[in-house]
C-alpha cells in the first residue's frame, strides 16, 4: 500500500471539500507574466505572444497578466502595455510586479487608476474560483500580501469549491524568500482548498509543492517569449509551457483539482501550561491508519516525525 505524508503546521485547519466537478469540455486560460514593456523589443516579445494565443484551439476565455508589466513603471509604459493588450480582442486581468512600483513609487490605487482594474480579484471560472493578490510593495523589489488582502480572501473565497491563486511574487520559493514571512497568509492558504498558486517574477518555467499545493512559476514574456496554458479537462487542470510561433508546446504538469480522499484535520481548542501549548485536535478516522505519516513544523524550522494517535480526538503538546 502506497503510504500517504501528513504534515501539521501549527495552526493549521484542513476543510473537507464535496463540489462535484465533472465536465465533458475543455475550458482554457492563459497566464502572462514579466512583459516589462519599455522597449520596441519588449513590446515586439508581447505582441509575437499574442499572435500566438490568438491561434490556440481551443481559445483562451481571458488572460491573466501575473506582473512586471512594465520595466521601470513610468507612466508611458504602462499606457503603451494597456494599449497593446487592449488591441488583443482578449478579455485580461492583472497583478502588479516590484517592476511596476519599485522605481515609479506608484501605490496599488495610482495604478489601478490608470490600467482600469482592481489590484485584486476573485472570479468564477466553471467551478473553480481565480484568485489574484497583489504584492508589489512601492520602492521595494521585495513583495508582501498584507494582513488587509489576507482577510479579504478568508471573507471573499467559497471553501466548497477549488482555488487557482496568483501572485507576482512567490509567497514560497525553494532556495529562497521573495516575500516577507507572512504568518497569516500561510495559516490562511493551508485552511483553503488551493489547488494551484500561479506566479512570476522568476522568468522561467519551474514546479514546486508547499504544503500539498502545486506551486507555479511561469516564464516571461521578455526575451523568452513564452508563457503558460492552463487548461481545465474533467476533474483535472493541465498547464503546458508555451513559446510564441512553435506549434508543440514544452514542459506539461497535470493537477487534480481536489485530493482524492476527503479528511478532516481540526484544531478544537489551544491551552497553554508548563510552558507548553496543548492543542486539542479532531481527525477522520482515515487519518489514523498506520499508512499515514505525521509530522509537525515550528515556523520555518525542519519537518518532524510525530506519533500516529490513537484515538479519533487527541492532544498534541509542544
Amino acid at each position: 500500500m502506497r503510504s500517504r505524508l501528513l504534515s501539521i503546521l501549527l495552526p493549521l485547519i484542513l476543510i473537507s471539500c464535496g463540489t462535484d466537478l465533472r465536465r465533458s469540455s475543455s475550458y482554457r486560460f492563459v497566464q502572462l507574466t514579466d512583459t516589462h514593456i519599455s522597449t520596441d523589443e519588449s513590446k515586439a516579445d508581447l505582441r509575437a505572444v499574442l499572435r500566438t494565443i490568438n491561434r490556440l484551439q481551443p481559445a483562451p476565455e481571458f488572460l491573466l497578466v501575473t506582473g512586471d508589466l512594465t520595466d521601470m513603471g513610468w507612466q508611458t509604459e504602462l499606457q503603451a502595455f494597456k494599449a497593446i493588450m487592449d488591441s488583443s480582442g482578449f478579455e485580461y486581468y492583472l497583478l502588479l510586479g516590484n517592476h511596476d512600483s519599485r522605481w515609479s513609487g506608484f501605490s496599488q490605487q495610482q495604478l489601478e487608476s490608470i490600467l482600469g482594474q482592481p489590484s485584486r480579484f476573485c472570479l468564477p471560472w466553471h467551478g473553480v474560483q481565480i484568485v489574484g493578490l497583489n504584492s508589489a510593495l512601492p520602492l521595494e523589489a521585495w513583495g508582501d500580501i498584507d494582513g488587509g488582502q489576507v482577510d479579504w480572501l478568508r471573507r471573499t473565497v467559497d471553501k466548497t469549491k477549488p482555488i487557482i491563486l496568483s501572485s507576482h511574487h512567490p509567497p514560497i520559493y525553494p532556495g529562497g524568500l521573495y516575500m516577507s514571512e507572512n504568518a497569516a497568509l500561510f495559516a490562511c492558504l493551508d485552511s483553503l482548498p488551493t489547488t494551484l498558486f500561479l506566479v512570476g517574477h522568476g522568468h522561467r518555467y519551474r514546479s514546486w509543492w508547499h504544503n500539498g499545493m502545486a506551486m507555479q512559476m511561469a516564464p516571461a514574456v521578455l526575451r523568452n517569449r513564452a508563457f503558460l496554458m492552463v487548461t481545465l479537462r474533467g476533474d483535472s487542470l493541465h498547464l503546458q509551457h508555451m513559446i510564441a510561433d512553435q506549434e508543440q508546446g514544452g514542459q506539461r504538469r497535470a493537477l487534480p483539482l481536489l485530493p482524492q480522499d476527503t479528511c478532516w484535520l481540526v484544531i478544537r481548542s489551544m491551552q497553554v501550561s508548563d510552558e507548553a501549548l496543548h492543542w486539542t485536535i479532531a481527525s477522520s478516522p482515515q487519518l489514523l491508519s498506520a499508512g499515514v505519516r505525521w509530522q509537525i513544523r515550528r515556523n520555518q524550522g525542519p519537518w518532524l516525525d510525530i506519533a500516529t494517535p490513537s484515538h479519533a480526538i487527541w492532544t498534541l503538546s509542544d
